[in-house]
């Protein structure tokens, strides 16, 4: 059993350090890209907000709330289509 799952790791070992690194990204970049709330105040997403927001992101195949809860012509809305989920 232990062989297999070495193998199976050794195989998988770039597939999942790059959906790592593509979800660490995306996470970032939504931490530090300021958003605006109803008021128009500039609000920031906090690091469990933004994971929550990557996974549902990236395990979903249709974003027809996206663009109630992003405009396309702030940064956060841009950053959003430019992330390779």
């Amino acid at each position: 059993m232990h062989d297999v799952l070495y193998l199976l790791l050794r195989r998988l070992r770039k597939p999942l350090i790059t959906v790592i690194v593509v979800y660490a990204v995306a996470v970032t970049g939504f931490v530090l890209i300021p958003g605006q709330d109803d008021a128009g105040q500039p609000w920031r997403m906090d690091f469990f907000h933004a994971i929550y927001f990557v996974s549902f992101m990236g395990s979903t195949i249709g974003f027809g709330e996206i663009p109630m809860l992003l405009p396309p012509r702030s940064v956060r809305g841009q950053w959003l289509p430019s992330t390779p989920l």
